[in-house]
Formats: C-alpha cells, structure tokens, sequence
C-alpha cells in the first residue's frame, strides 16, 4: 500500500523520538557505571570501610648530614733514603744486595782507609812526645841539676871574693904610684865581669827553685789538645769509610760495584722502610679543614682494606691539584700477611660534614613519582583518622636503610614510613605511632602488624 505524504512524515517522527529515547538511555546508564566504579573518597563522602592502619613517625629537621667521601692517594714509606758515604775513596767491599733486608746501623760497605791508618800513627806518636815533655814541665827541674847551678854560684861567689882582694891591693898600689893605672883597672874590671856571672848565675838557681812557669805548662797542654782533635777528626774520617745503614729496611737498588771511586754524597744503594707506611691524599680545602688528627679512616688498596691513623693536614694548598695533602698512617698488625708496595693506589674514605637543612626518613617512606621524582605522605595529625597528602621530596643523600630528603616538608609533620603500596592520595588512614593506634573517628577495625622500628643514623 502506497504511504501518504502526511503518513511518511509521522513514521519518520516517530523512529526519530525511538533512536534519541535509546540513545539517553544508554548514556545514563554509562554515567550511573562509572560513578558507582569510583571511592567513596573520591566522590567526596566517607568510605564505608575501615581505614587502613600506617605505621607513622614524627619528622625532625637537621641542618646538617655527614656523608663519606672516597679520595685516591699514593702509598709512600716513611723513610726512604739514598745511602752515601761522606767522604770520597776507593770501595773496597760491598756487603748487601738488592732485594737484602737491612738493619739499623747494619754495616753494608766500605772504603779503602790504609793512608788514615798511617795518619793515626804519625798522629799517636807526636802525641806521646808532647805528653812527656809535659810531665817533665809539671815535675820541674831535677835536684842534681839545682845542687850543679848552687855550686857554680859558691865558686862565682869565691872568685868575686878574690878579685875583691886584689882590686884593694892594686888601688893601695896605685895611690902610691907603685903601679900603672892600666893594671888597676884592669883588675877593677875583672872584678865587675866576675859580679855579672855571679849574678847570672844566682839567676838561674832562682829559676830552678822556682820550678817550671805556668805559662810553659799551658803552651805544652794546648798542644797536646790540638794533637788530640787531629786523632779525633782522623776518627771521624776513618768511621765514614765504614758505610752503615741508617734504618731498618729493604734495599731496593745498588748502584755501584766494589772497585769504585766514588766522591762524598755519591749514591751507593737506595733503602725503603717497608713497615712504616703512609698514605699521601689531596683533599679539597673545605674538606681539609673538619679533618682531625688522631682520627681513624678506612684506607682500601686493591682488594684490602686497613685502618688508618690521620697523622697531619698540610696547611699549604697545591698549586696544580688545588688541595690540601693529608697524610694517614697505615696500621698493618704484625701477623698480618698484608703486604703494600711503595707507589701503590690506595682510596682513603673520609667523612664530611655537610650543611644542608632536612630531614632523615626511612627509605621504605620514598616512592617513585613522575619524572625519576620521588615523594613520600605525611597525615595532618598521628591521633585521629586522616587524610594522606603527597609530598615532593629530593634525594640528598642515603646511608644504608634510611635517606636524606629536601621538599615540602616540615618540622613536626607525622611521615607514613611504611606501607605506601596500600595509599593513594587523599585515601584515609588509621595512623600508628610507636606502634599504638590514635583514634578512628567512630571508626573501628583491626591493627596491622608492622615492622619493627628503625634506629636513624645520628641515633634517634
């Protein structure tokens, strides 16, 4: 049957109304879905459930963190010298090797000394002239040689007696002119010359009663003295032929053979102290100045690890590296069998102070955020049920299960340390302090076992 004008408009009106009343429908129950998918605490009303119980801590802020540095340095020995002799000569003998371990005062070479020896000799007896020309000084003159100068004066004496008579006789003479003049005088002048050696004479007995002068004494002391300092300077040059080693150690290289000329100060073996050792390591200034000496760090060289003892921080910057030298020495014990060589790379650990303001938080209260971010959630109160809020935090540093963080956060906040897989934002929890719940609200439910607290690292 063929349809109307007016009858096809109708039809077309009505399955219109059909496809919007089914269409509305379908969307309003699509939208109905999706509300009832929701939380309740997303849709703004209180769940019907029970919150969930967290374990919560209370957050103090620290202004500062420690965090231990690894700074590379040398081993070096302590002692570690070039053996030389002192003075020059013809080596004789060497006695060590290279590789040899040495004592302290250890003979190891020596020089040719058979001209020194001859010196000694020569030096020896002038020494025993002087010593006796000096007892026989102190001794004084001898009682045979005063008894001979005694007599010569009796006879000078006698002699002057005489020629006195005769030099009266021939002026009685003379006054008589029974005599030339010239006889007279001749015997007033044998007279005079007779007095004179008198007197000499008479001198030198007084001189050998006096006994010997002091300052001949002195002279001859003085010069026994400079023979002696001659013997001992001989000495002196005599032990530098003898090379001996100046500590205890190992000889690492010779660097001559016997048969050698050698001249003062030429090296003739190197010597290490292989016991007493020392790390060499440059630290940053900032860093130089919290070390302190006596402190003990860990020093690892290659797959060892040793205590170390800070010894010094120089207090000079190097130009070219633009640190500090800080020098540790190693303790080995004794029935170690760890050995260091000299030159060896060694990693000094050292702890420095840090001044940054944050807080220590457990690692279990961080979770990965957008971006390689991290976050962790605070409650606004530990007594009561509250809502979880995310915090931004950065990662400043970590020392085994706990970190130090920078954000949002503040002094005095409750932090949910554990258990975040089970928190989304804004979700209400059943905080836990110290393991004992704060409140519900009118809210009831069961406490979660949680795990055992956590000392941080400055003890709290």
């Amino acid at each position: 049957m063929k349809l109307t004008k007016r009858q096809k408009t109708i039809s077309g009106f009505i399955v219109t109304a059909m496809v919007v009343t089914f269409v509305s429908g379908f969307l309003w129950v699509s939208w109905h879905m999706k509300e009832d998918a929701k939380h309740p605490w997303e849709k703004g009303v209180q769940p019907v459930v029970d919150a969930p119980a967290v374990s919560v801590m209370k957050l103090e802020r620290a202004d500062s963190y420690q965090r231990t540095v690894v700074h590379t340095g040398t081993v070096q020995t302590r002692s570690h010298t070039m053996v030389a002799f002192q003075r020059g000569g013809l080596v004789t003998d060497l006695m060590v090797e290279e590789g040899q371990y040495v004592t302290a005062l250890q003979d190891v070479a020596v020089l040719d000394s058979r001209h020194l020896s001859a010196q000694k000799e020569s030096l020896t007896a002038r020494l025993a002239q002087a010593n006796s020309v000096l007892a026989e000084l102190k001794k004084g003159p001898r009682q045979e040689s005063i008894a001979a100068a005694q007599n010569v004066v009796n006879d000078l004496q006698q002699q002057v007696n005489a020629q006195e008579l005769r030099a009266q006789r021939s002026e009685a003479l003379l006054k008589s002119n029974s005599i030339a003049r010239q006889d007279y005088e001749r015997e007033l002048y044998a007279k005079r010359g007779l007095e004179a050696r008198l007197s000499a004479a008479q001198n030198q007995l007084d001189e050998l009663n006096a006994g010997t002068r002091s300052e001949q004494i002195d002279a001859q002391e003085s010069l026994i003295k400079s023979i002696q300092a001659e013997l001992q300077a001989l000495q002196f040059n005599t032990d530098d032929c003898l090379l001996r080693a100046p500590f205890s150690g190992i000889i690492v290289t010779r660097y001559i053979d016997p048969g050698t000329v050698v001249t003062a100060g030429s090296p003739v073996y190197e010597l290490i102290d292989d016991k007493n050792l020392e790390v060499h390591v440059g630290v940053p200034q900032a860093l130089a100045g919290q070390l302190q000496s006596g402190a003990r760090y860990n020093i690892v060289a290659g797959d060892v690890t040793l205590p170390g003892t800070l010894r010094v921080v120089l207090p000079r910057v190097d130009q070219a590296t633009r640190t500090c030298k800080a020098i540790l020495d190693v303790v080995i014990p004794d029935e170690s069998s760890v050995a260091l060589v000299t030159g060896q790379l060694a990693k000094v650990e050292l702890v420095q102070e840090v001044a940054d303001s944050g807080f220590w938080i457990p690692r279990l209260a961080l979770t990965a955020d957008h971006s390689g971010l991290w976050s962790c959630y605070v409650v606004d109160s530990a007594e009561k049920v509250s809502n979880a809020r995310k915090q931004s935090v950065e990662v400043l540093h970590h020392r085994g299960d706990w970190v130090f963080v920078r954000g949002t956060l503040n002094d005095g906040q409750m932090l949910i340390d554990d258990g975040l897989h089970r928190i989304v934002p804004g979700q209400r929890v059943r905080p836990l302090l110290n393991g004992v719940s704060g409140g519900s609200d009118g809210d009831s439910g069961s406490l979660s076992a949680l795990p055992a607290r956590l000392e941080t690292p400055d003890g709290n």
